[in-house]
């Protein structure tokens, strides 16, 4: 049951990152990148506020 939940959540994660990754793309095919675009920082998916920082092991 567990390992269940644990699949279908990662499931969930992956098919939110793919969206990600296709609204990126689909942006940058225009070429418009703002001038003070940040390139510091890596382009994360968007996450879950709950999976940030486990307290004490659980997610």
């Amino acid at each position: 049951m567990t390992i269940d939940f644990a699949m279908d959540a990662v499931r969930k994660l992956t098919a939110s990152y793919e969206l990600f990754l296709v609204k990126v793309r689909s942006q940058n095919q225009g070429n418009t990148v703002p001038e003070t675009a940040d390139y510091s920082q890596p382009v994360r998916p968007p996450v879950p506020p709950h999976f940030h920082k486990p307290d004490n092991g659980h997610f």
